[in-house]
């Protein structure tokens, strides 16, 4: 038992792109507490939900409790935590081309992109559900509408999807997908007419036949489904493309199966909203309102920490091309992310950044940057199953880091009253020895040690606001930042 106290504010991204990692947080929350409360002589919780602006989405943008020890209390609220569940049921279709001119990597870059584009949908039997069709001379039914309830199910399936090389036959592989659409949902209150069905087609070349391919389309379209066409390289016919999709605008052509990126499944999920609101239609969330509110919070104990789950940038940092922001200023509260990791690191909160990657990784550097500022860390999250061990393992390295600090606090002051008067050198070795021979707890991950902060991310730590960032974040050279302006809890203070 550590004789310290502990505040912990969980800060989470609600939207529905998060809906894994939420209940992933309901299912552990009472693993997470009672683990604390075996380490910590008192800890407190709090919980700071957010959202987004309107027009992107309706309802509350942030939503936070005060601080409590009542581990029932704490459970209640999260229980009450919930995703955007925004627009009506969808079922979507993946059609992948397994022919023999894709070849075994480029289909493996089909199914990253898939996995990549479930990633940020809310997957369950009630909402969103997925099948893939593989497709070359012969047609596969890789996974059906009601094979995978989740995410981290989906990703399994989907990673043992295997390569076939052979002729396309794209008029078949159109005309599976109907019968895919046809498998009822296990939630008997849904109305299947009421469903939205979407179809994705990836293709590196021309049909077998054009003519039956042409055909099979209309077919599928009459059953209400839109289509989308992927053409990649320059074999793909164009007449083809435009025949299977919807409309023009649900036509992509790319240059390689590498660039089957973000543009895309932004324009899917976007479409698969229904008049809604889902996470998509633009990326970034009120990450800075969230901070704003996490900073207002009751902070009483000796040891302050920020559980910040995030997998999007917040409003008014630069996104890579084709990604939209409705805000591209920044904060329409005016809040900035930046100034309020200094706020917080004054006031003693470490920001631990919980990053749901891949989508987070073009924002890295920045999120690396606030935990930086405040003294955390930021913890690259694979997957929801990782997330109680992230809680769990930063909590315990932040009160190893504070029982060392009051360590050689106590030691630098029983000198000092001892009448002994240390200077510099002696001072720096004592503080090195006591350092080297004083074990502390590192966080770690399914035995891989957490990444360091950037030297980028460092370097935006020196800069005094999010606009400041901005003018930086996407050179390589920095050298003309300055000298640091902010002060970065990531140091020992001793004050007597």
């Amino acid at each position: 038992m550590i004789n310290s106290s502990l505040d912990l504010a969980f800060t989470l991204d609600c939207t529905a792109s998060m809906h894994q990692h939420i209940n992933q947080a309901k299912n552990n929350m009472g693993n997470i507490v009672s683990t604390l409360h075996q380490q910590v002589r008192q800890v407190r919780f709090s919980l700071v939900e957010f959202r987004d602006h309107p027009p992107q989405l309706q309802g509350f943008i942030t939503r936070c409790s005060g601080f409590t020890n009542n581990i029932y209390q704490i459970q209640s609220q999260l229980n009450k935590c919930a995703e955007v569940r925004d627009g009506v049921p969808i079922d979507l279709c993946f059609v992948l081309d397994s022919s023999g001119s894709v070849g075994p990597e480029d289909f493996q870059e089909e199914l990253n992109f898939v996995k990549g584009t479930i990633a940020r949908l809310h997957i369950s039997p009630s909402h969103t559900r997925v099948g893939i069709i593989a497709y070359c001379s012969q047609v596969r039914k890789e996974m059906t509408l009601n094979k995978c309830r989740d995410v981290n199910s989906m990703i399994y399936c989907i990673n043992n999807i295997r390569f076939s090389g052979d002729l396309t036959d794209t008029s078949e592989a159109l005309n599976s997908i109907p019968e895919i659409f046809e498998e009822r949902r296990s939630d008997q209150t849904i109305d299947n007419n009421l469903v939205k069905k979407i179809g994705i087609l990836i293709t590196d070349g021309h049909s077998n036949s054009y003519n039956a391919t042409v055909a099979s389309a209309k077919y599928v379209k009459s059953k209400g489904i839109i289509m989308y066409a992927i053409g990649v390289g320059n074999q793909v016919n164009g007449n083809e493309l435009e025949a299977i999709a919807s409309c023009s605008k649900n036509v992509f052509r790319v240059s390689g199966f590498n660039k089957l990126g973000r543009e895309i499944q932004q324009a899917i999920i976007k479409d698969s909203q229904a008049g809604g609101n889902e996470a998509g239609a633009d990326e970034p969330e009120a990450v800075e309102d969230a901070l704003y509110e996490t900073l207002k919070l009751p902070w009483t104990s000796a040891i302050k920490m920020c559980v910040l789950v995030v997998d999007q940038p917040p409003h008014g940092l630069p996104l890579p091309p084709g990604v939209k922001d409705n805000y591209p200023e920044g904060c329409p509260n005016n809040h900035d992310p930046i100034k309020l990791a200094i706020q917080l690191a004054e006031k003693g909160v470490s920001v631990y950044v919980v990053g749901c990657e891949p989508h987070v990784n073009p924002y890295k550097d920045f999120y690396m940057t606030i935990a930086y500022i405040t003294g955390g860390t930021y913890i690259p999250l694979s997957s929801a199953d990782n997330l109680p061990e992230a809680i769990v393992g930063a909590a315990k390295e932040e009160l190893s880091l504070q029982t060392l600090m009051e360590t050689v606090l106590k030691d630098v002051k029983a000198a000092f009253a001892s009448g002994h008067e240390l200077n510099e050198v002696e001072l720096s070795k004592s503080l090195w020895q006591k350092l080297k021979d004083t074990k502390t707890t590192q966080l770690v991950l399914k035995d891989k040690t957490i990444q360091p902060i950037s030297g980028k991310a460092k370097r935006f730590a020196r800069l005094p606001s999010l606009n400041a960032v901005k003018k930086y974040y996407h050179k390589g050279q920095m050298a003309d930042v300055g000298t640091t302006t902010n002060i970065v809890k990531n140091s020992i203070q001793l004050t007597f």
